[in-house]
């Protein structure tokens, strides 16, 4: 996807949670992400080697999986805490890949357990705004559908690619769920034949069985063909958005 954009002539920022596993099914996890995301963004604007060749009104934001929480949060979307735990108790069994450590969910890994018990996430306050009006665009790639109660402020440009045989975040509990909660019309597409992690770079061969499931995709479907389509349909919506925006 970077190098797709960047071919196209934008410039891209590729941001890093830290201590970001330490969060995963907290509340914490989705104020602490747009906030990060926002401090990405005045970063590269305070570059002295990117900040005077940023078109300011053309700032957008892709984001895979748990990442789709990130940027609706600071979309507008208006969060409420209660959702994923009630979500998990009524349907833990249909979205295992989701409810990880949620009672009746797949219980959390060991090791996960044993990192949280010896490292600790400063406190935030969970009901600040993070609505950040600079990103005009987003892509959220097989985006997780919760914890939002209301996207009516979500009124930006939205696409939804999904997967269509997605264990991880499963139908139709997440992007489904956003196209149908979004206010405005937004670019929905179901890809077919692979699974959740297929919007990944390929991964070298020489750790396919390490990686596991992320890097190994289902017999006949190639992964290179399809991002180098999808990554060019990310790319066509982000020009064709920023055009209409600008009048042409």
């Amino acid at each position: 996807m970077v190098q797709s954009l960047v071919k196209a002539g934008f410039i891209v920022a590729a941001l890093r949670h830290p201590d970001d596993l330490l969060q995963v099914g907290t509340p914490a996890q989705s104020v602490l992400r747009p906030l990060e995301l926002t401090a990405g963004l005045d970063a590269v604007f305070s570059s002295p080697i990117f900040g005077a060749g940023i078109d300011r009104q053309r700032v957008s934001a892709f984001r895979f999986s748990l990442g789709g929480v990130t940027v609706l949060a600071a979309a507008g979307g208006r969060r409420n805490g209660s959702l994923s735990a009630e979500h998990c108790s009524n349907n833990a069994q249909a979205d295992l890949g989701f409810c990880v450590g949620e009672p009746g969910g797949v219980p959390m890994p060991i090791w996960l357990r044993l990192r949280r018990a010896v490292c600790r996430v400063p406190p935030v306050n969970l009901d600040q705004d993070l609505y950040n009006r600079r990103f005009q665009l987003r892509v959220l790639a097989a985006p997780a559908g919760l914890p939002f109660d209301d996207l009516s402020a979500v009124t930006v440009p939205v696409m939804l690619p999904r997967v269509g045989a997605d264990v991880t975040l499963r139908f139709p509990y997440h992007a489904q769920r956003l196209h149908l909660r979004l206010l405005n019309p937004n670019r929905y597409e179901v890809i077919e034949g692979s699974h959740h992690y297929v919007f990944l770079s390929p991964f070298p061969d020489r750790i396919t069985k390490e990686v596991g499931r992320p890097a190994q995709d289902r017999l006949g479907f190639d992964r290179r063909p399809f991002l180098n389509r999808i990554n060019a349909e990310i790319v066509r919506f982000f020009q064709g958005c920023f055009a209409a925006i600008s009048g042409g």
